[in-house]
């Protein structure tokens, strides 16, 4: 499933997604400015698009065994990179190998004259394949009507899911 979170969503809680086998690729908008602890660890995300306002990706936030991070492609659509704790992608601090997840498994994507920046900021410069495009083909989350769960407003089209 590919999982859209609404404009306007300012915060991803801690765990919020934890283990949901589901999701292989997650888009945030604009709005968005902090993911929790392990929001979406051990989740098999392939594709992830952030947009330019993401300010913390906290610990543990992507974790995942190694075989649900192999070719894993992140898409960062800012020249600045966002802060994101040392092991927001995986276990690191628990493993003596995992920071070579991210040289062997990890694609970063980054606006085009912002790969220099990313190679100098950790974790980011720990990903060896960093490529420079043009992010302007990721549109941002159409806001269409859907249902309201417990406060949530949640949205189901063709397969995918919004909050």
């Amino acid at each position: 499933m590919r999982l859209c979170i609404s404009e306007g969503i300012e915060e991803i809680c801690d765990s919020a997604f934890i283990d949901n086998g589901e999701i292989y690729s997650v888009t945030f908008p604009s709005s968005l400015e902090y993911i929790g602890v392990k929001a979406f660890a051990f989740v098999p995300i392939y594709v992830i698009y952030f947009k330019d306002n993401i300010e913390c990706i906290d610990t543990d936030a992507f974790a995942n065994y190694d075989d649900n991070v192999r070719g894993r492609r992140v898409y960062v659509d800012s020249q600045v990179p966002p802060f994101a704790d040392e092991s927001a992608f995986d276990y690191w601090h628990y493993r003596a190998d995992s920071k070579s997840l991210l040289k062997k498994y990890y694609t970063l994507y980054v606006p085009i004259g912002s790969s220099g920046n990313y190679k100098n900021t950790s974790p980011w410069g720990y990903i060896q394949e960093i490529h420079e495009v043009d992010l302007s083909g990721i549109e941002d989350v159409p806001d269409e009507v859907g249902a309201n769960v417990d406060g949530l407003r949640v949205e189901v089209r063709n397969g995918e899911v919004s909050f």
